[in-house]
């Protein structure tokens, strides 16, 4: 029984990061130099998760029409959440896991619609009993 969580757990994990982007990728989105990238995800402006000892990013949180390229109101939660219990892959999982705060929307779907105050909310709210 744990070898079958621990295969799908890895699978599942494998599939959150199946679309996420490389450091040298998001420079070249954003029009930045390869430590941009490294910079902001420390500053937690931007979600990154440690694979293979590489950084990636997620490529829901990047949008063309967005402040610095991120969705609106992203590196709000990313600050709500630095406090939080919750590994930088949960966080990624967060995001797109249905919320009940938020009527069960997806933190991803709150904040693209302008809900960044629900997003927050739920984000302060995690680890909390």
């Amino acid at each position: 029984m744990r070898r079958a969580n621990l295969m799908r757990a890895f699978a599942d994990r494998r599939a959150l990061l199946a679309d996420a982007l490389s450091v040298s990728e998001v420079a070249a989105l954003l029009g930045v130099g390869r430590q941009t990238p490294h910079d902001r995800a420390r500053a937690g402006t931007l979600l990154a998760v440690k694979e293979n000892g590489k950084l990636l990013f997620p490529d829901w949180q990047f949008d063309p029409d967005g402040p610095d390229g991120v969705v609106a109101g992203l590196p709000d939660v990313l600050r709500a959440m630095s406090d939080r219990p919750i590994s930088a892959l949960g966080r990624a999982r967060w995001f797109l896991e249905p919320k009940s705060l938020s009527d069960g929307r997806t933190p991803l779907d709150a904040l693209r619609s302008g809900d960044v105050g629900q997003a927050v909310a739920e984000a302060e709210a995690i680890g909390v009993s």
